[in-house]
């Protein structure tokens, strides 16, 4: 007897590949670059202007205040750093969890081997012995629900960035992502053949662009529509003297220019108790579905190391309950309706806005009172040069 026990635990001694599959590799990478983007994230709370100099090779000008980012919340900008900071722990926990999944497949079997028990799971006690039906319909709702949680989220960074002002560009690239990820619901429904741990990947792939895609791509954006002539500058360096009001840099910069890049880059940075929410919310659902995963694939190749110990050669698992295929209707017609709702908010700020050359930056709203434009950021500036004698002449 002891023999076959021994026997039966080293059979348990999982590797790595057979625990997870070939999902485990690129989990822990999207892991790594989550802790790696969330730390960015805390350096962009805790040091704005040195993050964007950074990003930006700005760190020799204007004693490195070129960008005169001013916190003007302290106290919501700690608070955002701590919630960063937990975020972090999270993915980390996530991590270790996964390289330890031994001791787990062990305490799963453990639990497995007492008389007149299944494979049951207290949520109270340990995240990872959940049973995958309980984490299959949570993650299930909350993918396909209208109401899910990750909609919410999407659909309230979508006003933000309509109501910031934020680059077209970024309006339109997180509309078409939206749009996207409720088509490939309406998909899902239709076709009726993809397996819960599809439908649960699918949805972890819209999650990482939500939480860390989109974000970097503000980020490029940033750095790309941003152009300052260094060499110009150097020059102004080389002939004016010391202390000359020409050796600020800030001052050859297109004021609009700089503007938009400071509207996307504080869109990084949290700010209000919305942000707070967003950011943390967003990162912290996206590092519960990877968590979740990770318990899914573990339950499933212990379920099929039980069933062949067991000579079990059928399932008793239930049969998915398939989505009614007219809730397809639901998410094409919100697919279209987001769509067209941002399109018009975005054409018709233009045309109440565009009478307004000295505001570049404005709200994207569908409608206005009168003819006024919610602007957001005026400059007023001549940057022509002025020929004209300002003193006696000699």
């Amino acid at each position: 007897m002891v023999r076959e026990a021994d026997k039966e635990n080293h059979r348990l001694i999982f590797t790595f590949r057979e625990a997870f599959g070939i999902l485990g590799v690129p989990i822990l990478g999207t892991l790594v670059a989550c802790i790696a983007w969330t730390t960015w994230l805390i350096y962009i709370a805790l040091a704005p202007n040195q993050a964007a100099n950074w990003l930006m090779g700005t760190s020799t000008y204007d004693n490195g205040q070129f960008w005169s980012i001013i916190d003007t919340t302290p106290v919501m900008t700690n608070i955002g750093a701590a919630c960063l900071v937990l975020v972090d722990l999270c993915y980390l926990y996530v991590v270790v969890k996964m390289l330890r999944w031994r001791t787990t497949v062990a305490r799963l079997y453990a639990t497995s081997s007492r008389p007149h028990e299944d494979i049951r799971v207290d949520p109270t006690t340990d995240s990872w012995i959940r049973t995958a039906s309980d984490r299959v319909k949570t993650n299930y709702h909350e993918l396909t629900s209208f109401r899910g949680s990750k909609r919410k989220f999407w659909m309230t960074v979508l006003l933000e960035l309509l109501e910031t002002g934020s680059p077209a560009a970024l309006v339109y690239g997180y509309t078409g992502f939206i749009s996207v990820g409720s088509l490939a619901g309406a998909v899902k429904i239709l076709v009726g053949r993809f397996s819960a741990m599809g439908e649960i990947i699918a949805g972890s792939i819209f999650d990482l662009i939500a939480a860390i895609v989109f974000p970097v791509l503000v980020l490029v954006y940033c750095y790309y529509n941003f152009q300052f002539d260094d060499a110009v500058f150097a020059t102004y360096l080389k002939v004016l003297p010391i202390g000359s009001f020409e050796h600020s840099a800030r001052i050859f910069a297109d004021p609009s220019e700089v503007a938009l890049f400071r509207l996307a880059f504080d869109s990084l940075r949290i700010r209000s108790q919305l942000d707070l929410v967003l950011r943390v919310g967003i990162n912290l659902s996206f590092c519960y579905r990877l968590m979740r995963i990770g318990d899914v694939l573990l339950i499933v190749h212990l379920k099929r190391f039980l069933a062949a110990i067991t000579q079990s050669t059928r399932s008793n698992r239930p049969r998915q309950r398939p989505v009614p295929k007219c809730f397809a209707v639901t998410f094409i017609a919100f697919s279209v309706v987001v769509w067209i709702f941002a399109n018009q908010a975005v054409t018709d700020s233009y045309a109440h806005c565009s009478r307004y050359p000295q505001c570049v930056v404005y709200s994207y709203r569908w409608k206005f009172v009168g003819d006024e434009c919610p602007c957001r950021i005026l400059i007023d500036v001549d940057r022509a040069p002025d020929i004209r004698r300002l003193g006696p002449p000699y």
